[in-house]
C-alpha cells in the first residue's frame, strides 16, 4: 500500500465521498463513520474545518478563513494546527487530497 500524500498549505482536500452521518447537537458535530464503525465529535474550529472542506479548498485558504473567523489565533498556529487535525482527518479515510 502506498504512504498517504503528506499535507501542505498547497494540499487541495475535501470530505471523503464515503458516506459519514453527521447531526448537529448544541455547538459540536456528531459524526459517525459506517465504513470505520467510529464516532467523532468536532466543535469549534474543528467543526469549522469540517464544514468548510465540503467543497474542494487550497490548506492556505482555509487558514485564511479560519483566522478571520477565530480572532485569537494567528496564521502560523492555524496552520500547523490545521495541518495536524487534517492529517488526523487523512489517517481516518475522513478527507481526500485533490490533485
Amino acid at each position: 500500500m502506498a504512504p498517504k500524500p503528506e499535507i501542505h498549505l498547497a494540499t487541495r482536500v475535501q470530505q471523503s465521498p464515503n458516506p459519514i452521518a453527521t447531526s448537529p447537537v448544541d455547538e459540536d458535530l456528531m459524526m459517525f463513520s459506517q465504513e470505520r464503525n467510529s464516532y467523532f465529535a468536532l466543535k469549534g474550529p474543528a467543526r469549522a474545518i469540517w464544514e468548510s472542506i465540503a467543497q474542494p479548498i487550497v490548506v492556505e485558504q482555509l487558514c485564511e478563513e479560519l483566522t478571520a473567523e477565530f480572532d485569537d489565533v494567528d496564521i502560523d498556529e492555524c496552520q500547523r494546527d490545521v495541518i495536524a487535525f487534517l492529517t488526523e482527518l487523512q489517517d481516518e479515510g475522513l478527507i481526500q487530497i485533490i490533485d
